[in-house]
């Protein structure tokens, strides 16, 4: 991935499951917060993905992961960086 200010699409996906935005959670495969409502917190990491050799090929892994470090701030639905950057895109700001 490239670097973050290249995809403010993320940011705004954070936003909005920090909200329980439905059509975000509509997104992703079932509700990951289980019906709790929204988050306090999300993380993001970064990680390299390869497959592996092709003798290997035939484990369950389809692949091999690497973490690389954070990717992003921790964010909270009072981060004030990520809410300037909402109002700056002129996205639709939640909860209030």
């Amino acid at each position: 991935m490239e670097r973050p200010e290249a995809n403010p699409w993320l940011i705004h996906l954070i936003y909005k499951l920090l909200h329980a935005e439905e059509g975000a959670l509509e997104l992703l495969d079932g509700d990951p917060f289980e019906g709790e409502g929204a988050p306090r917190f999300i993380r993001t990491e970064l990680y390299r993905y390869e497959y592996p050799p092709p003798e290997e090929l035939a484990r369950p892994h389809w692949w091999r992961r690497r973490r690389l470090g954070r990717f992003l701030p921790t964010f909270s639905k009072e981060h004030g960086g990520m809410n300037a950057a909402v109002r700056a895109a002129g996205w639709p700001e939640l909860g209030r």
